[in-house]
């Protein structure tokens, strides 16, 4: 009889799928498959009706090529006579799917706006990795969260599976407040003095703002902050804050958060820059002006305040939040 050829191979989860064309006038097909090129050690399959015109193969195993062939044949007086075969094709299994439970899954905090968290930006707080690979959003696996979430406190993202990983699993993560950064700071007689700006005073957003509860500052004699003291403001209105009982003539290190209070629960914001300044050493004062920085929040930009001493600033590493405006 006339032979026939395949139209299509898939391959899938430890299996592939194989279509072919109906030359006419047959009884059925043949099938081999194998993983070595001379078929040896290959297996048959007989298709008993000339009208089915594709077939899966299951229980293969997974990541292998596959080579496959095809004929048909006529049965006459009992017998079967066969077509010569076709063209050799390849075609290659999936790779075992993996539970994405078993990969590590992190989620940078995302920073509040006043506006649902986009995809954009949920997307760059997510990273998910199975041993060194770093899988690819959108091919090894998507995301699902509440698209109207945006309030600071607790929030959480599914990461689902795809292609060659499946499952999913529920991550936890915060959307924390607005940072600040200091506005002036002032070295006095074993004291300093520090102003800063308040976020929610921002046109457009002071209800939204009025969200911050209060302030943390943190001051040091070291760059790292080992050792470091803490002095908590409670109230959002409060721009200014004097620290006593310090050392005359000692330069001291500086940086601020801010805070929100949800359900009893604090929720910092990224520290700011650290600022040096430096405690006098007579009757004078040294002060450290920072220029203003404008911010338009009409623009639903986050807030990237850079104040600039007379001193170089110190980077140092702690918590990181990404803008959820993307």
């Amino acid at each position: 009889p006339k032979g026939t050829a395949f139209t299509k191979l898939t391959g899938g989860q430890q299996q592939i799928t194989l279509k072919w064309k109906n030359p006419g006038n047959i009884t059925g097909y043949q099938i081999e498959y194998g993983l070595k090129k001379d078929f040896e050690s290959s297996k048959k399959v007989s298709i008993g009706k000339a009208k089915t015109l594709t077939t899966t193969i299951e229980k293969l195993a997974a990541g292998k090529t596959y080579y496959v062939r095809i004929r048909t044949y006529k049965t006459v007086s009992k017998k079967n006579y066969f077509s010569d075969w076709s063209k050799v094709g390849t075609v290659k299994t999936a790779v075992k799917q993996i539970d994405i439970s078993k990969c590590k899954i992190t989620v940078k905090n995302l920073t509040y706006t006043g506006k649902p968290v986009t995809a954009k930006a949920m997307q760059k707080a997510v990273t998910v990795k199975y041993g060194k690979v770093t899988l690819k959003a959108g091919t090894d696996y998507t995301l699902t969260y509440d698209k109207k979430l945006k309030a600071v406190g607790p929030a959480a993202v599914t990461v689902v599976g795809k292609g060659n990983y499946k499952g999913s699993k529920e991550v936890d993560f915060n959307i924390i407040p607005w940072g600040t950064a200091f506005t002036k700071l002032t070295g006095g007689q074993q004291q300093i003095t520090l102003k800063w700006r308040n976020p929610g005073n921002v046109t457009g957003y002071q209800i939204e703002y009025s969200l911050i509860t209060g302030y943390q500052i943190e001051y040091s004699l070291k760059k790292d902050f080992k050792g470091s003291e803490k002095v908590n403001i409670e109230k959002a209105k409060t721009l200014k804050a004097t620290i006593g009982d310090l050392k005359a003539k000692t330069t001291y290190y500086v940086r601020i958060r801010t805070y929100k209070t949800v359900e009893k629960k604090n929720y910092y914001s990224a520290w700011s820059k650290a600022k040096a300044v430096e405690t006098a050493s007579g009757k004078g004062k040294n002060e450290y002006d920072v220029q203003p920085i404008e911010v338009d929040m009409n623009a639903g930009e986050a807030l990237d305040l850079k104040p600039l001493l007379p001193v170089d600033d110190v980077e140092l590493p702690g918590e990181t939040a990404l803008d959820m405006a993307g």
